[in-house]
């Protein structure tokens, strides 16, 4: 029994390692854009812009895709280069037409 519990264990240690970040990160800071936009990094949720606007975000250095949407907007994606200690991005969506 013990065995079996061990082997999970060791599992899951093994791969919440492997997905840490390692190496140097960036945090990343937006401004601008409707509250209620969703962002996405690298293809992942982060969460409201809202939120993400007060508290911010880390990112490994480097490049990374960040998109926000929101209901009635055009998409906002940018590449961008996450090398300072601190990338402010600023959010500028434009209406879709009625």
């Amino acid at each position: 029994m013990r065995i079996p519990l061990l082997a999970a264990l060791v599992a899951l240690v093994a791969g919440c390692a492997a997905n840490s970040p390692t190496g140097p990160t960036v945090g990343l800071r937006f401004r601008g854009g409707p509250p209620t936009a969703r962002v996405t990094i690298d293809d992942i949720a982060v969460g409201p812009l809202e939120e993400i606007e007060r508290r911010g975000v880390r990112v490994r250095a480097g490049v990374h895709r960040v998109s926000v949407e929101a209901d009635g907007f055009f998409p906002f994606d940018r590449i961008v280069n996450a090398e300072a200690a601190v990338l402010v991005i600023p959010v500028e969506m434009q209406h879709l037409p009625d």
